[in-house]
């Protein structure tokens, strides 16, 4: 390549320069694997998105398995009310803190609710091993002794619903459903948690996709005030109930909060959210969400 550059073939010393860094980048490729194997998603971390980021990622991979977890600093994650909803549901507002927002201008129905969850649990699997990576001394990877195969849902749970009106044609008929939304978007925002600033926060929640979501690209997006929706995890359809985590590290203000937002059309339960504070050895802190 050099050859080709100082006689000016500009054409054919690009292309030996790239057919010689291809190994490289099957290098970088599989050390940016290995990092990511123990997560849930790649956001979950936020140096993991990258291969030249992974010193970074190391670094903060290093400071969570040296911490230990605190108590849930976000209230009403849960979604439990004090008595049993309504067959339709019950307004998410119900619960202090908790908000939605809705920007509908494509002919469809949004709704979000607080179900009951009797009848919404997973049928009884066997749970056979808890599985395992080269990185799961780590606390990236649930610890296998704390491993939940199925979610505590409790007697509630949160429902992000959106629907396409019926349309017909000139002569009655019903048309099919949009292909594609574009100005669809539903929301649900929890309340800030006060965590310590600099402290590492760990963001879980359970996800059920009852209906796949279709006409959208992001599906369910679910993110943190921290990330933001570049680190978003997105989903269209789970294999039942699902457990994801991301680690973030908590702002100079403190605050931490987390959205879950649907794009699509379909629907999709989500319960136990929690944002738990990782504390350094010997540190003590209670984290009161506001």
């Amino acid at each position: 390549a050099q050859e080709f550059l100082d006689a000016r073939q500009w054409d054919t010393a690009y292309r030996d320069s790239r057919r010689a860094l291809r190994p490289i980048r099957v290098i970088m490729r599989e050390h940016w694997r290995k990092a990511v194997e123990p997560l849930d998603v790649p956001t979950a971390s936020p140096y993991a998105v990258s291969f030249y980021s992974l010193p970074l990622h190391w670094a903060f991979a290093k400071d969570v398995a040296s911490s230990k977890p605190g108590t849930n600093a976000l209230v009403h994650g849960q979604f439990e009310l004090n008595g049993e909803a309504p067959k339709t549901g019950a307004a998410v507002s119900s619960l202090p803190g908790w908000s939605t927002r809705q920007s509908v201008l494509d002919n469809v129905v949004a709704l979000a609710r607080i179900l009951n969850s009797k009848d919404l649990e997973d049928k009884p699997v066997d749970p056979g091993e808890a599985p395992t990576t080269r990185y799961a001394n780590t606390k990236f990877f649930v610890n296998p002794d704390d491993l939940k195969m199925r979610p505590s849902l409790g007697k509630h749970c949160l429902n992000l619903n959106m629907e396409a009106k019926v349309d017909r044609d000139s002569k009655g008929n019903p048309l099919p459903p949009p292909q594609a939304l574009e100005r669809a978007f539903l929301a649900v925002d929890s309340p800030a948690a006060d965590l310590p600033p600099g402290s590492i926060a760990r963001i879980s929640f359970w996800v059920k996709i009852t209906t796949p979501i279709t006409a959208s690209a992001d599906g369910l997006v679910c993110y943190d005030s921290v990330g933001g929706e570049p680190l978003a995890l997105r989903l269209s359809s789970t294999p039942g109930w699902k457990q994801y985590h991301l680690y973030r590290r908590v702002p100079p203000h403190g605050k931490v909060a987390v959205t879950f937002a649907l794009t699509g059309l379909g629907s999709a339960l989500i319960d136990d959210v929690q944002i738990v504070p990782l504390l350094a050895a010997g540190q003590n802190v209670t984290a009161v969400s506001r």
